[in-house]
């Protein structure tokens, strides 16, 4: 509150202008009269002491008059009365103020303040709401007027407070006849009567609507159970509204299962979820009410015959009803298929590998290391099992010699039969192809020719074969007629023979040894038709080796056998004496004991002479070797390689000439004298062709090693062997051309003798014990 004091004031006319002294009335422009003479004391602003500033001589004393609301001290008492003074700084005195006559501060603007000490309340000011009556005059506005007593007001509190009753707390209040509303506050839907409002559905009111309360924490507005700090139950949401759902509510492995029980109310939660009480939220496969089926076999695979219900896994069960043998963990629906004779994948037949379709006792596939399951107890590896003499215990034995028998010391156990391997194992001597069970013997080579145990040094007839005994000379036209003929027989073989049952015969006669005659390797034997040497010539017996008399012969040509018990191990067609050309006393003979015996053209007549009967010559040469057989007199035989004893100017090593022969008997024409191609083929020796009798043999030929040579393959492996014909020699490298699986390059079965890759030597490698 502003207080003015005013003193009294002196003037020595009404035109003295009042200055800023502080002891002035403090209202510029107000003129005084001062009537204190000159020796006044005390000044207006002070009772008490000497106004030492007081300058103005000529002041006068106060006029005393009565105190009119004009802002100044009329009354002279030193300050203007407090009603005229504007404590409160709002423009308003409490006097009643005109205009006309105030010659206070000029900031006041009216009077009749009813309270001085509040700048917001005079007569002009606007109503506030601040609890008192602003504008005086006026009546407390019914607004600011705590109508019931809840401590708030209609209005809106003023900003600079509240000077009312001191019970009013807060204003706009909404309802005052209602003591508990007293503002607008948002209320929140409680739709389904738990006390928690949805934040969803807000309505800002005085009075809430039926159905709305202040709260908005519900986070579901639609079920009574869910509301903040709720009990959590079981029904798959999220009851207490702390924006979480129990663990025990989840269903973490999906199998349609949580942990809780289900609530009683019901399951709102996942429409997945069909039930609680999961043993074990973290596996699909275990829940209540789950089917496991026993599964003894552990293959995983459960029988379907023996279910039982259980929330966790029971021991040795399994979800999979669909084992057909839990008794085998090798049986089951998508078991690989193992050689154990039983169908090991449920719903399949039975593989044909694992029947023994030749009853053998062998099965095509490898027997499981598990062992058979089925009847029976056969072993596998059939490689033939339509041949039940096919098994893969097959012993094979190496025949390297290729002579049809095998060395029971070098073999293979296998089911496949090795190229150069038989069943047979009886050879004794695997490396000479002379050497097998009834081979021919030769006697005294120190070799047991035919295994049996021994070299042979003599026989009998049970072991004479063909060869053995050859007819090599005939004398069958002497000079005392029918009885002077005879006929010599040549052991060929390398061992003694005893002739004891050789029978010799003719067209019309027959004659047996009847008793042991030895004769030995290379040693002859005559046969004399007269029982009397004499008759026959004067034969000379001494220079025989044996001699048997009493067998007839045909003299116009009759045929020769030697036989032992049906067999024929000798046979000669002797021609009539007239087609041979042979004079009495001539024997007939055979030079090359090689060759074919009952081939005219490898006998000639003999030209030696043999013994006499008084002036009788005789040629031939009973008991000793022939002559040779010379017919063109070209110094070749037919069996010195003559290949035409009847033209002497054919013979080996005779000069090839232009004529269409053989001159030379190297088996070629005209080789080296002309481009004659004799097979055909297209070349002539001389262009090359290493065979002119052969038109698949040529140079070039599709199945010779190069164009530059010329060789036969005989056995089509595309490799030729050495070839000589005349001056054309062909070098191969095929080591066996009779043999299509031995060649250079070719696989070398190991240990069976035989060398098919030409290297020279086989491929050696233990072979199996037996």
């Amino acid at each position: 509150m502003i207080l003015h004091l005013f003193g009294c004031l002196l003037f020595k006319s009404a035109d003295i202008t009042v200055s800023d002294d502080i002891n002035d009335t403090g209202i510029e422009g107000v003129e005084v009269v001062d009537t204190a003479d000159d020796t006044e004391s005390e000044d207006t602003g002070s009772s008490t002491e000497t106004d030492t500033n007081e300058t103005d001589t000529d002041e006068t004393d106060c006029i005393v008059e009565d105190e009119i609301c004009d802002g100044i001290d009329n009354d002279c008492d030193g300050y203007p009365s407090e009603d005229e003074i504007d404590n409160d700084g709002d423009g308003y005195v409490e006097c009643s103020y005109d205009a006309s006559i105030w010659t206070g501060i000029s900031d006041i603007i009216g009077g009749e303040d009813c309270n001085d000490f509040d700048a917001s309340v005079h007569p002009s000011a606007l109503e506030l709401c601040d609890g008192q009556i602003n504008a005086c005059g006026n009546t407390l506005p019914s607004d600011e007027v705590d109508n019931d007593g809840d401590g708030y007001v209609e209005c809106t509190i003023d900003s600079n407070g509240w000077d009312g009753n001191a019970t009013v707390i807060g204003g706009e209040d909404c309802s005052d006849t209602n003591s508990s509303v007293h503002m607008l506050l948002s209320y929140y839907l409680d739709s389904d009567g738990d006390g928690f409002g949805s934040p969803d559905f807000e309505t800002i009111v005085c009075e809430p609507p039926t159905g709305y309360i202040l709260d908005d924490t519900d986070c579901d507005d639609t079920d009574a159970d869910i509301f903040p700090n709720a009990p959590e139950i079981c029904d798959g949401m999220d009851t207490d509204c702390d924006l979480t759902i129990p663990s025990s509510e989840l269903d973490d492995d999906s199998d349609g299962y949580v942990e809780c029980a289900i609530d009683s109310t019901g399951w709102d939660g996942d429409t997945a979820v069909t039930g609680g009480e999961d043993c074990d939220d973290s596996d699909v496969n275990e829940f209540p009410g789950q089917i496991w089926y026993d599964d003894v076999d552990a293959d995983t695979y459960g029988n379907p015959n023996s279910p039982q219900t259980s929330c966790e896994q029971p021991s040795s069960t399994s979800l999979d009803p669909s084992d057909c043998d839990d008794t085998d963990a090798s049986v089951h629906p998508s078991a690989p298929e193992l050689c154990d004779g039983q169908i090991n994948a449920c719903g399949n037949p039975l593989p044909s590998d694992e029947v023994d379709n030749d009853g053998d006792g062998y099965v095509e596939c490898n027997i499981d290391s598990g062992g058979w399951d089925s009847f029976g107890n056969p072993l596998g590896g059939d490689c033939d099992d339509t041949d039940p003499n096919s098994t893969p215990n097959n012993l094979w034995f190496a025949d390297t010699d290729n002579d049809g028998f095998g060395d029971p010391n070098n073999y293979l156990v296998q089911c496949l039969q090795p190229n150069g391997f038989i069943v047979d194992y009886t050879d004794c001597d695997d490396t000479d192809s002379a050497s097998y069970p009834n081979a021919p013997e030769i006697p005294y080579d120190g070799i047991d020719q035919d295994c049996d145990g021994q070299d042979l040094s003599d026989i009998g007839m049970d072991d004479v074969v063909e060869g053995d005994l050859i007819i090599t000379e005939v004398m069958y036209w002497g000079t005392n007629g029918s009885d002077d003929d005879w006929f010599e027989v040549y052991n060929a073989s390398n061992i003694n023979i005893d002739l004891m049952g050789l029978e010799v015969s003719t067209l019309n006669d027959s004659y047996t040894v009847s008793n042991s005659t030895m004769l030995s390797s290379g040693e002859y034997i005559v046969f004399l038709e007269s029982t009397n040497p004499f008759a026959n010539g004067n034969f000379p017996t001494n220079q025989v080796d044996a001699l048997e008399t009493g067998m007839f012969i045909n003299n116009p040509g009759d045929s020769l056998y030697l036989e032992y018990n049906g067999t024929t191990l000798a046979e000669l067609n002797i021609p009539s004496r007239g087609s041979l050309g042979i004079g009495q006393r001539v024997s007939w003979i055979m030079d090359d004991y090689s060759s074919t015996q009952d081939d005219p053209s490898n006998w000639c007549f003999s030209t030696s002479f043999g013994y006499s009967l008084f002036s009788l010559m005789y040629y031939g040469t009973p008991g000793a070797d022939n002559d040779s057989c010379d017919q063109d007199g070209d110094g070749f035989s037919v069996g010195q390689g003559d290949c035409d004893d009847d033209d002497i100017n054919v013979f080996p090593g005779q000069t090839e000439i232009l004529n269409g022969i053989d001159d030379n008997c190297d088996g070629d024409i005209d080789e080296g004298t002309t481009t004659f191609d004799d097979d055909g083929d297209g070349f002539s020796e001389n262009q090359g062709d290493c065979d002119d009798n052969n038109s698949d043999t040529y140079p070039g030929a599709a199945y010779q090693e190069s164009a530059s040579t010329c060789m036969q393959d005989s056995d089509g492996d595309g490799f030729g062997a050495n070839v000589t014909r005349g001056s054309n020699v062909a070098t191969g490298t095929d080591c066996n051309d009779s043999d299509g699986t031995i060649y250079p390059g070719a696989f070398d079965y190991p240990s069976d003798g035989i060398d098919q890759d030409c290297d020279g030597a086989d491929a050696g490698v233990v072979p199996p014990s037996q």
